[in-house]
């Protein structure tokens, strides 16, 4: 199932849950949408490319510390990230060696 297709709106994956496999690059990758939207600033984008590496690291933190607006997105009913996580998610494709 493509990625776009599993939630009314892709940009609610701005909530995938910390700690996840992948879901730093998830979160990254809704920011890039709400930026391309106009509903975030580069500054906050930012955040969101640093902290993408780090599925655990809370850009929410980030922003609070650095003085930066949240991104405003309803949270959703997370189970269009829970069936990503399950069926489409990443897997161990990211090596540590």
């Amino acid at each position: 199932m493509p990625f776009a297709a599993m939630a009314d709106d892709p940009a609610q994956f701005i909530h995938a849950p910390l700690g996840q496999l992948g879901s730093g690059r998830v979160r990254y990758g809704a920011a890039m949408l709400l930026w391309q939207r106009g509903l975030i600033s580069a500054e906050v984008l930012e955040v969101y490319r640093v902290a993408s590496a780090h599925d655990g690291r809370d850009p929410l933190l980030d922003l609070r510390e650095l003085g930066l607006p949240p991104p405003y997105m309803p949270a959703p009913d997370l189970p269009a990230y829970e069936r990503y996580k399950l069926e489409d998610g990443p897997q161990d494709h990211v090596s540590d060696t």
